[in-house]
């Protein structure tokens, strides 16, 4: 009898983590792991998958939030219910991008999308710089100027996290 209970309980466990419910739980991916957070349907609730650390764009999990809700800095990228089941929503996460890739941001909400650098719009950054450290200097400031003698802008920008910065340009100043 003993026996059948165990049995069972093994085969049901195996069924469940077959189905791949394990890997969408987040809260019990450790610190440093990767995950891609996407809708299995257009709009639907997000979910974070465990993927490798070289899938882009991803994210970096730093931590997860704990009984307080809490990720400490205001820094990480957070994807709260209701756009995301309860265990997404508790990660706090670093985005993973690539040095010479191009991005445009919030495609959907909180979200990085990799787009080509060619043709890319206005809206789309290319990184030229990944620190893997929170670094405000990271980044030297170079002017550029818009139109001779009318207006300069500093380039290039940066995106700092709590374990990683990252120095990009907009894609009007390519080249």
């Amino acid at each position: 009898m003993v026996l059948a209970v165990v049995v069972s309980a093994g085969i049901v466990f195996a069924v469940w983590d077959a189905t791949g419910h394990a890997a969408r739980r987040p809260n019990h991916d450790p610190q440093g792991a990767c995950v891609v957070v996407k809708a299995q349907e257009p709009g639907g609730e997000l979910h974070a998958q465990a993927v490798r650390c070289d899938v882009d764009p991803s994210f970096t999990v730093a931590k997860v939030a704990g009984r307080s809700d809490n990720c400490g800095a205001d820094k990480y990228t957070r994807i709260r219910p209701p756009f995301s089941d309860v265990a997404t929503g508790r990660l706090c996460l670093v985005p993973n991008l690539v040095v010479g890739h191009c991005y445009r941001f919030g495609v959907p909400m909180c979200m990085w999308d990799l787009v080509g650098c060619a043709g890319a719009g206005p809206a789309t950054i290319k990184v030229t710089k990944r620190v893997d450290a929170e670094d405000p200097h990271a980044c030297p400031a170079q002017t550029k100027s818009l139109t001779p003698g009318i207006r300069t802008v500093l380039m290039p920008k940066q995106l700092r996290y709590p374990s990683r910065t990252y120095c990009y340009s907009c894609r009007r100043y390519w080249g």
